[in-house]
């Protein structure tokens, strides 16, 4: 006789409000319409979250595995989907309670923000982590968002990543401009795994330099993110 396999048990209200707790929406406004994403909230919620966000927009495979595209439409007058005056229409309201279930929703504006929450009784997040992630979509906007077939204007481009920002100051490479040429990027994506991978093995790394010194008298010296070895 066959045995019957046991279903799985129904996952309860907390197991639920859990996996929503988890992961959010992510409302991105391109040149011609709104797209959605889906994304895990440790993304954005993370202690040293502002420090990497950008390093996972550098390259398109990268990007799809932090973030999903849900949906995408296009809108003639984009004004007219969201504002202060008629709220949130209905083409954009039912796109976004499609796919809201509960979950938080990310947007790129205060004003978006203030517009959703009051209209559609949705919680939203607005803030500097969130902004890192506006940035790293436009980045890769072409793979993230293929039904785009427009370019980011100058004047609708995010303010860069204050992450790459950082690598970059750290670096004496100091840039002004919000368009940041692609190699200058993968540049400081370099120098950051590297740091992060010193900062990660720095134990290591010491005790490393301890049973160098010990045998051969040779001292380990940290410079910026390499060792060099230094003769005592």
């Amino acid at each position: 006789m066959k045995r019957r396999r046991r279903r799985a048990p129904a996952p309860s209200e907390s197991d639920i409000q859990r996996i929503l707790d988890e992961c959010f929406i992510l409302l991105f406004e391109t040149p011609s319409g709104f797209a959605l994403f889906h994304s895990a909230l440790s993304l954005i919620n993370r202690p040293d979250s502002m420090e990497d966000i950008w390093s996972y927009f550098i390259y398109d495979c990268m990007a799809k595995l932090a973030i999903t595209l849900k949906e995408f439409q296009t809108f003639e007058d984009k004004s007219s989907a969201i504002n202060q005056n008629s709220g949130v229409n209905e083409r954009l309201t039912q796109m976004i309670r499609t796919w809201i279930g509960g979950k938080k929703l990310a947007v790129g504006k205060p004003e978006y923000k203030e517009i959703i929450e009051e209209r559609l009784k949705i919680d939203c997040l607005y803030n500097p982590a969130v902004m890192e992630v506006m940035w790293g979509i436009q980045n890769c906007m072409p793979s993230l968002v293929p039904g785009e077939k427009s370019q980011l204007a100058e004047e609708d481009r995010v303010p860069m990543s204050k992450g790459l920002r950082k690598v970059l100051k750290r670096y004496d490479c100091n840039v002004k401009t919000k368009i940041v040429s692609k190699q200058i990027i993968e540049m400081a994506a370099a120098l950051f795994k590297c740091d992060s991978a010193v900062k990660d093995n720095s134990r290591a790394m010491r005790r490393a330099g301890d049973t160098i010194i010990a045998i051969s008298g040779i001292s380990c010296v940290r410079v910026g993110a390499y060792w060099k070895l230094q003769q005592l």
